[in-house]
């Protein structure tokens, strides 16, 4: 699209993006800038130190959620999530923007295509819960009704971009303010992805090509350029915060990586189609992408049960899993969210008919052989009764972990146990420390005595200690 525009020489004002130009469809009267936030809050936010590191480590999935549903934002450091912004002062209610919404589908890809070379992912669609994300809040709030001080009537956008030296603020909060642009659809992308540049830490420059370009104007269409140019502010050189020179293109892709639409490959190494397998089966994947694995996705059914970010890819079912026929899915994700899944039926078939069918310590319960009271454990769908409890009263050195099973007397436990209130939570079948050893009959007539075998431990370690010569 093209605009018409009218330069117009205007007082210097102290800010991230200086007045230049103003257009046809706006008051010229009106000054034109934006403004990012080391200046505006440079009395409460320490300068970066010198030689500052060149954009830190963040999330591996970056994303720029544009918003433009108004809504009610107040002070605090910068959080998305919340609508807590370090710019502001006090709380305000946010007018929403809204054009048409074939314009605001233009503005909308003309900021993708802007940040298109880039692993980053543009929306107006607010993300869920606990990701995190990037905003800029479109508005037809006037800038004078905004509680930022400092801050001029022309101003048509705002970042905290820069108090954090050349880091990306994570969930750092970046404001255009629509009403002052008219109905000028390329200006408020070019605004939008400018202030957003500055929230992921790149600096004004001189080149008038450049989306980051100091002031309004300058050679349009606009992009990231890929050359190293001087810092610019004031209509003068100044330095940059992050080196020598600054490459919008080179440091953005520093911060995010290059674009990438090639899914990752993945293999269900194990178990195979069709396979008959048993309760807490492995389930094995291995996986390989153009850039790098972010992770393997597991799932039953369709619900989720759990991912591995590193080798091996290897996960255990849910030992809760019914018998009969199951879906078991891998899903292989990249850095840039491309996912790729593969599927495998397999077959739980029953364990058990009866406790005879199991191992001794253990009974039949739904198809499956599940550890008795005193046999050890690791977790809790291993027990008959859903509980492996840990032991760290009888020796707190060496807790140890074994079924149990809840009491209201000692009537409900096996031989060897009473029913006790442990320190912690209601009462449970404990071995009977004054019972001589505490032996007891689980399934099928298998002795196992825990407080004899934890009296046996001891002793062994009084042996070791006394029969082992000083040095």
């Amino acid at each position: 699209m093209t605009c018409t525009r009218t330069a117009i020489i205007t007082s210097a004002i102290v800010g991230c993006y200086l007045p230049a130009v103003a257009h046809a469809n706006y008051s010229t009267s009106e000054p034109v800038e934006r403004r990012c936030g080391y200046d505006l809050v440079k009395d409460r936010i320490p300068p970066p130190p010198p030689n500052a590191p060149r954009f830190g480590p963040g999330p591996k999935h970056r994303i720029l959620y544009v918003h433009r549903a108004g809504g009610v934002y107040s002070p605090g450091d910068d959080d998305s999530a919340t609508n807590k912004s370090l710019l502001l002062s006090d709380t305000i209610n946010l007018q929403a923007y809204n054009p048409a919404q074939e314009d605001w589908d233009w503005i909308m890809t003309c900021v993708k295509n802007l940040y298109g070379r880039y692993a980053i992912e543009v929306t107006d669609v607010e993300p869920p819960a606990g990701k995190i994300y990037v905003e800029n809040a479109v508005t037809n709030t006037p800038v004078t009704s905004m509680p930022i001080s400092g801050i001029g009537a022309g101003v048509v956008g705002v970042s905290s971009g820069g108090v954090d030296g050349c880091d990306t603020r994570e969930t750092g909060i970046s404001f255009t303010f629509a009403t002052h642009l008219g109905n000028d659809l390329e200006e408020i992308c070019l605004t939008i992805a400018h202030e957003a540049g500055h929230t992921f830490g790149l600096d004004h420059d001189e080149l008038d090509s450049d989306v980051m370009y100091w002031t309004v104007g300058g050679t349009y269409p606009k992009g990231f350029q890929d050359l190293d140019t001087s810092c610019y502010e004031n209509n003068a050189p100044k330095t940059c915060r992050c080196g020598q020179t600054q490459n919008s293109h080179q440091a953005l892709l520093e911060t995010f990586g290059p674009f990438d639409d090639v899914p990752p490959t993945v293999t269900l190494e194990s178990p195979a189609d069709g396979e008959a397998v048993s309760p807490g089966f492995e389930i094995r994947a291995s996986a390989t992408d153009n850039i790098r694995v972010d992770r393997i996705e597991y799932y039953i059914d369709g619900s989720f049960v759990g991912a591995r970010s590193e080798k091996p890819y290897a996960l255990k079912a849910p030992l809760s899993l019914s018998t009969g026929t199951h879906t078991v899915e891998v899903r292989a994700v990249d850095g840039n969210e491309n996912m790729v899944p593969e599927s495998v039926m397999v077959n739980l078939a029953p364990q058990c008919a009866t406790s005879s069918d199991c191992q001794e310590g253990q009974v039949c319960q739904d198809d499956r052989c599940l550890n008795g009271t005193g046999e050890p454990c690791s977790l809790q769908g291993e027990c008959a009764s859903n509980i492996c409890y840990t032991d760290t009263e009888s020796d707190p050195m060496r807790p140890t972990r074994f079924c149990t099973t809840s009491c209201a007397d000692d009537s409900a436990c096996p031989s060897g146990f009473v029913c006790e209130k442990p320190q912690f939570g209601d009462k449970k079948c404990l071995p009977d420390a004054g019972g001589g050893g505490g032996c007891l009959s689980v399934a099928g007539g298998r002795t196992r005595g825990v407080a004899g075998l934890l009296a046996l431990v001891a002793l062994l370690g009084l042996v070791l200690r006394f029969g082992r010569p000083r040095r």
